[in-house]
């Protein structure tokens, strides 16, 4: 070996042995960090996979609250067809709070069905939150429920935490969800620089 390789204390080892253990244990830990890796994404795509049924599970809530969005769009954009696009969307969401508030007052069925549909994102946005599933992962099956849940009830959560006089966390993930949702689609450049090293904060 020496004569081959040379003098082994001009590694610092006192055997060629040693140094090829030290080899071995980086080639060791080099395939257990990629079976690591395989086995987190084996968990997250049956995370995916579980989450995918509890979506299929809320079919009925999914149709009733888009039944309940289209008839709101449409009425507003009928009634501010003037206006461009992002003001229209504005008047969306306080449409949105006012027919909430009137079914949860009016105790209608579908103002349960609605907050069940809300729960979802809620678990979404939690999983997110703490790093059970990455972003992009759920913005590639969800963004435009998302979206649609962020118009319709982003103002209304507020409304309701207040009226309600709960403490503060009234659906916080499912917020948090719209929040960074909306904010890397519509600001990728701010959402790569600095938001997502701040967002846990």
């Amino acid at each position: 070996m020496t004569r081959w390789l040379g003098d082994a204390s001009a590694l610092g080892a006192t055997s060629w042995l040693q140094a090829f253990t030290w080899l071995a244990t980086l080639f060791a830990a080099f395939f257990a960090g990629i079976a690591l890796r395989r086995n987190s994404l084996q968990s997250r795509a049956a995370l995916l996979l579980n989450l995918h049924k509890l979506w299929e599970d809320l079919a009925d809530n999914r149709r009733v609250f888009s039944e309940f969005c289209n008839t709101v769009r449409r009425e507003t954009v009928h009634k501010y067809a003037r206006l461009q696009e992002k003001h229209q969307t504005e008047q969306m969401r306080k449409d949105f709070q006012t027919k909430l508030a009137e079914l949860r007052d009016q105790r209608d069925p579908k103002f349960l069905q609605f907050t069940s549909y809300l729960s979802f994102f809620e678990i979404l946005g939690m999983y997110v939150r703490n790093g059970y599933v990455p972003l992009r992962d759920i913005m590639q099956v969800y963004k435009g429920p998302i979206f649609a849940v962020d118009i319709a009830w982003r103002d209304f959560i507020k409304t309701w935490e207040t009226e309600a006089h709960v403490a503060p966390g009234l659906f916080e993930h499912a917020t948090f969800l719209m929040r960074i949702t909306r904010i890397r689609a519509e600001r990728p450049i701010y959402y790569w620089t600095i938001y997502r090293f701040r967002r846990y904060f």
